[in-house]
C-alpha cells in the first residue's frame, strides 16, 4: 500500500486532521520531494471533493401544495435556489402518447405561471436542474401501460416528451410509474418500462447530436418494498440508461397497520418485517446491477399516524385503531407534514421518542402516534449515503419540511441538516422541542426505545451521534452503530466536524497547490533549456560547449532573406539579436506595416509591431521564388548586395555585428521552424547580406520592394 489517507486524530483525541502517508521509499532522490509534496496536496483536495462536492440533494415540489391553507401554503416561487442540485417538478401526466399538465396554472396565459416560476428559481442559481416528474401514485399504471403497448407508441412518446421538455425550459424527465407490472399493469410492462427507458435515452442523446444543446436528463423514483422490486423492474437493464435512481425509501409500512410501525426506519424492525427497511431496499438495488453513484437515497420529510387502542402503550407495534387524525394544513387523515409534527413536539405538549434499533424517531399524545423522520435520522441517513459510496439523497417534499421556521430550528432544517453533512459543514445540535418526559422503555421483544427529548444523543450513552457510521448490513453482519465498528469509510471513527478553520486551511493548502504547480511547470522548462523572462519563453542552449556569442558553432543558411518595414520616414531594415560578451543587446522596436513575402524567424520575437497595427500576410512556404527578369527588384537588389566571404573573428564579422544585420532562414527549407536549433551542420562558414541599396529596388510600377532572395 504506497498511499494511505484517512481522518486522524490530535492528542486529545479530537478527530480533527487529514493523514496522508506517502512512504519516502516511493520518493528516494530529494529532487523528487516536490513532486511528492504536490501528490500529498491533490490527494488532500481529492479527499475533501470525494467527502463533499458529489452528492446530489434531490427536491420533489409538489404543485397541489399551493391549495393548503395559511402557512402551508407553497408555491414554485418559494423554492430555495440554493438548497437542491436537482428540483423534481411533481407532477405532469400521461395523456395519450403525450405529456400534459395536472394543475391549471402549471402554465397561465394571464400571469405567471409554476413552470415559469420554478424557472425563475434556476435563473438565481444557474447550476441547478430543473426536472418534471410524470406519473405519481393517484397517476396510476393505465396511461403508462398504453404507451408501452407497441415500440411506435413508444416513440412517439419520446419525441413527443422531448418538445414539451424544451418547450417549458426542463432539464430532463423524471419517470414516476407506480409501478410497472402492479397495480393492474400486466406482467409483460417490466420488459415493456426497460424498453421505454432505452428509447427515451436514445432519443435525448440524439437530440445533442442534431442540436448542440446540453442533454436532458432522464431519471426514475422506483419502489423500495422487495416484492415490487422483483415483479417491476430489470434493474441492470434501467440502470444502464437511467442518469440516476430515486429510491423511495419511505411508506414501507402503511398505517393501515393494525400496530405501530415506522414508515422508514433506517434498519430492520422486528420479524416478520426484515426487509422493511432502507438498508434492505439499498442492497437490493445495489445487488440488481445499479452503480452506487447513481442511487439516490430517498428521505421522508412527512410521518404516517396512527390512533392507538390503548394510550399506555405507546412504543412500537402497539395496537392501533386507525389511522392518526388530519393535520390542520394538510388535511390528510395519517399523514403529518414535518412542520405540524415538531409544531405539536413544541407546542402541543406531545412526546418524542427515539427507535435506537431503527435510528428514528416517534411521536405521540394521547392516542395519536406518528413515526417520521427528523434532523438527527436525516443526518444518521445522509452519512449513511456518504459512508456507502451512494450518489446522493432525496427527498419528499421541499413543502413539507418546515420552511417557516416554525420550530425554532430555523427554516428548512431538514434539507439544510442533508446539505451541511453532504458539505460538511457542521450539523447545529437542536435543544430540546418539549420539556423530557418520563423515559419508557418496552418490552425487549418491541426493541430499544427512548422519550421526552429531541436533542441529538444516542440513547444508550447521551453521546452525540454524529460519529455513527451507517454501514450497509444483512441479517447476518452486525452493523456499526454508534458503539459499533468501523468497517468502512475514509473516516474511521472520526466526524464530519469541518468548521472555519478547516476551510481556511483547504483554502491556503490550495493556494499553495497551486503556486507549487506554477513553481514546477517553470523549473521543468528551465531543466529543458529555456530562459524564462517576464515578458517571453525562448529557446536556449544551457550547454557550456555552444555559446550564442560563438558564431562558428551556428550553421550558415544557404539562402538569406532581407525583411524591411516601412514607415513613414521610408524604408528601415529589422534588427535581430546582436551579441557581445554572451549577452544580447537590447532590441529595438520598429513600427511595422507588414511582412509581405519572406518567412519570420524566431528573432521577430524580439521586433513586436506597435498596437493596432494589421497582422502580417504571409504566404504558403516554399512560395517565394526569386524574380530572375533583368528588370526585376530581386536582380536589382542582388546587384546592389555584396556577398562577404567571412569567418569567426573578422572584420566582416565584428562590422555585421555593429551594423545589426539580420540573418534569417531559408524559405526552401521543410520546416517552419527556423530558431537556432535548425542549425545543426556546416558549422565552419557562412554569409553575411550586407545592407542593400535600397534606391535601386524600384519596380516599373514606382512601388517600393519590401524584400527579395539573394
Amino acid at each position: 500500500m504506497l498511499v494511505k489517507v484517512g481522518i486522524g486524530k490530535n492528542l486529545d483525541g479530537i478527530c480533527s486532521h487529514v493523514v496522508i502517508v506517502l512512504p519516502r521509499a516511493v520518493f528516494p532522490n530529494h529532487k523528487q520531494e516536490m513532486t511528492r509534496n504536490i501528490l500529498v496536496v491533490l490527494l488532500l483536495l481529492l479527499v475533501n471533493d470525494v467527502k463533499s462536492g458529489s452528492y446530489k440533494r434531490v427536491c420533489y415540489f409538489t404543485n397541489w401544495a399551493q391549495y393548503r391553507d395559511g402557512i402551508g401554503k407553497y408555491m414554485a416561487s418559494d423554492v430555495d435556489p440554493d438548497l437542491c442540485t436537482h428540483v423534481v417538478y411533481a407532477f405532469a401526466k400521461v395523456t395519450g402518447n403525450s405529456i400534459e399538465t395536472y394543475e391549471w396554472n402549471d402554465i397561465n396565459k394571464w400571469a405567471k405561471g409554476q413552470y415559469e416560476m420554478i424557472r425563475d428559481v434556476r435563473i438565481k442559481n444557474p447550476a441547478l436542474k430543473i426536472l418534471l416528474a410524470i406519473g405519481g401514485w393517484n397517476h396510476g399504471s393505465a396511461p403508462f401501460t398504453k404507451v408501452v403497448a407497441n415500440q411506435p407508441n413508444i416513440d412517439a412518446f419520446a419525441t413527443n416528451s422531448l418538445t414539451f421538455l424544451r418547450a417549458n425550459g426542463f432539464d430532463g424527465l423524471d419517470l414516476d410509474w407506480e409501478y410497472p407490472a402492479n397495480r393492474g399493469s400486466p406482467p409483460e410492462d417490466k420488459k415493456r418500462f426497460s424498453q421505454l427507458v432505452k428509447t427515451l435515452r436514445t432519443k435525448y442523446n440524439n437530440e445533442v447530436l442534431t442540436s448542440g444543446r446540453s442533454r436532458l436528463l432522464l431519471t426514475a423514483a422506483v419502489a423500495a418494498g422487495q416484492s415490487t422490486i422483483e415483479s417491476a423492474y430489470e434493474i441492470n437493464i434501467i440502470a444502464q440508461h437511467l442518469d440516476f435512481i430515486n429510491l423511495m425509501a419511505y411508506d414501507l409500512f402503511s398505517n393501515y397497520n393494525t400496530v405501530t410501525q415506522h414508515n422508514s426506519p433506517l434498519y430492520k424492525s422486528m420479524a416478520p418485517n426484515e426487509a422493511f427497511n432502507v438498508d434492505f431496499a439499498i442492497k437490493m438495488w445495489l445487488n440488481g446491477g445499479t452503480p452506487k453513484q447513481k442511487l439516490i437515497l430517498g428521505m421522508a420529510f412527512y410521518g404516517r399516524s396512527y390512533r392507538l387502542r390503548n394510550t399506555a402503550e405507546t412504543g412500537l407495534n402497539a395496537p392501533t385503531k386507525g389511522q392518526g387524525t388530519a393535520g390542520r394544513y394538510t388535511k390528510e387523515n395519517g399523514f403529518l407534514s414535518y412542520y405540524e409534527i415538531c409544531s405539536n413536539i413544541r407546542n402541543k405538549s406531545w412526546t418524542e421518542g427515539w427507535l435506537d434499533d431503527q435510528k428514528v424517531p416517534y411521536a405521540y399524545k394521547g392516542d395519536q402516534w406518528v413515526g417520521y423522520d427528523n434532523a438527527k435520522s436525516i443526518e444518521i441517513k445522509a452519512k449513511y449515503v456518504i459512508d456507502n459510496g451512494l450518489g446522493g439523497g432525496m427527498t419528499w417534499a421541499l413543502d413539507l419540511d418546515d420552511f417557516h421556521g416554525l420550530c425554532g430550528q430555523g427554516k428548512n432544517p431538514l434539507m439544510m441538516t442533508m446539505k451541511n453533512v453532504f458539505n460538511g459543514a457542521p450539523i447545529p445540535t437542536f435543544g430540546p422541542t418539549n420539556a423530557p418526559g418520563p423515559r419508557q422503555t418496552n418490552a425487549p421483544d418491541k426493541g430499544s426505545i427512548s422519550t421526552g427529548t429531541s436533542r441529538l444523543t444516542s440513547n444508550n450513552n447521551n453521546a452525540p451521534i454524529r460519529g455513527n457510521q451507517a454501514i450497509l448490513t444483512d441479517s447476518t453482519t452486525p452493523r456499526s452503530g454508534v458503539n459499533g465498528p468501523v468497517v468502512s469509510g475514509l473516516h474511521g471513527d472520526c466526524p464530519y466536524s469541518d468548521g472555519l478553520a478547516a476551510k481556511i486551511i483547504l483554502g491556503l493548502l490550495m493556494a499553495i497547490s497551486l503556486i507549487i504547480n506554477i513553481i514546477l511547470v517553470l523549473y521543468i522548462l528551465r531543466l529543458k533549456g529555456y530562459e524564462i523572462n517576464p515578458l517571453y519563453i525562448i529557446r536556449g542552449d544551457k550547454s557550456s560547449e555552444k555559446k550564442k556569442s560563438d558564431f562558428s558553432s551556428i550553421p550558415p543558411p544557404s539562402v538569406q532573406t532581407v525583411n524591411m518595414h516601412i514607415d513613414d520616414a521610408g524604408f528601415k531594415k529589422d534588427s535581430g539579436p546582436v551579441y557581445f560578451n554572451d549577452r544580447p543587446e537590447p532590441m529595438k522596436f520598429l513600427p511595422s506595416v507588414n511582412h509581405v513575402h519572406g518567412n519570420v524567424s524566431r528573432f521577430d520575437a524580439f521586433n513586436k509591431p506597435p498596437p493596432n497595427t494589421p497582422p502580417p500576410r504571409f504566404p504558403p512556404p516554399h512560395s517565394n521564388p526569386v524574380n530572375n527578369s533583368a528588370s526585376s527588384p530581386d536582380v536589382l537588389l542582388q546587384n546592389n548586395t555584396r556577398h562577404i566571404s567571412a569567418s569567426a573573428g573578422s572584420n566582416d564579422i565584428l562590422r555585421q555585428r555593429q551594423s545589426h544585420v539580420t540573418l534569417h532562414e531559408n524559405p526552401s527549407l521543410e520546416s517552419e521552424d527556423y530558431g537556432f536549433e535548425q542549425r545543426n551542420s556546416n558549422y565552419n562558414n557562412f554569409d553575411a547580406v550586407e545592407p542593400p541599396n535600397y534606391k535601386a529596388v524600384i519596380s516599373k510600377s514606382g512601388k517600393l520592394g519590401t524584400s527579395t532572395n539573394v
